[in-house]
């Protein structure tokens, strides 16, 4: 090991909001249990995940989008109130992250909704679908990209060996 004194603290934070979540220095033993996940929700923040189609609150272990409040949140985009008023609603802002938070309180984040791929019904993000090729042996890399269009595409490419 090159640097043993080194801690790696994760955080995750938007422009529009400040920090969200973070691992913290105190806690850095148990956010090596838990390496997916991008931390602890910030002091004086509140979040909510709210399934995509019917907008309810979702509970620990489902994924949907990520609405934060607290302190941190911004007043408003500047000279733009009608994407402000796009982006909040009741005092939470949309950040079109797709995340959920475990028993615990640990957040993890999955990908952005404008990424998302719909295939017969389902949603997949990006990371998965190359996840799953990736784990075939004669894959060496990978990269999958949604358009937000109703065409599923495939454009292999072969590389010398």
């Amino acid at each position: 090991m090159l640097m043993p004194h080194v801690k790696f603290l994760l955080c995750y934070c938007l422009t529009e909001t400040g920090c969200i979540a973070a691992s913290k220095i105190e806690k850095y033993n148990a956010s090596l249990e838990k390496p997916d996940s991008v931390g602890r929700l910030s002091i004086n923040s509140k979040i909510r995940i709210v399934d995509l189609e019917s907008k309810e609150n979702l509970g620990p272990d489902k994924f949907g989008e990520l609405y934060y409040s607290g302190d941190g949140l911004m007043l408003g985009y500047f000279k733009d109130n009608e994407k402000t008023l796009a982006s909040v609603e009741n005092g939470f802002f949309k950040t079109g992250d797709m995340a959920m938070y475990d028993e615990d309180g640990w957040i993890y984040l999955k990908g952005r909704i404008e990424d998302l791929i719909k295939i017969e019904n389902y949603l997949f993000c990006p990371i998965e679908l190359e996840d799953v090729i990736l784990a075939h042996p004669y894959v060496k890399d990978v990269v999958v990209i949604g358009n937000n269009k109703d065409v599923l595409a495939c454009y292999p490419y072969s590389l010398p060996l």
